[in-house]
């Protein structure tokens, strides 16, 4: 959630029609994949470091995506 309203207020800010866009949407997806991986390592513990690793990688592409999509454009002049 925290992520969908940054994305929200970045688009706003600058100036940028508020839709989430494809990285936006592939941002959603690996947080989504890491929460599911995380009930999978508290369900099933002979998965828990596989998926605890996968929840990891999940959340560092994420926030990698989100950062390299969406710091330029905060780091930019405000749009007209």
């Amino acid at each position: 959630m925290l992520l969908a309203v940054m994305t929200l207020a970045a688009l706003g800010h600058t100036g940028r029609q508020q839709r989430a866009d494809d990285p936006a949407q592939a941002v959603y997806v690996l947080v989504l994949a890491a929460t599911v991986l995380r009930m999978v390592a508290a369900w099933h513990t002979g998965f828990g470091y596989p998926s605890l690793l996968g929840t990891s990688l999940c959340w560092t592409a994420a926030l990698l995506l989100f950062v390299a999509r969406y710091g330029p454009m905060l780091l930019a002049p405000r749009r007209s």
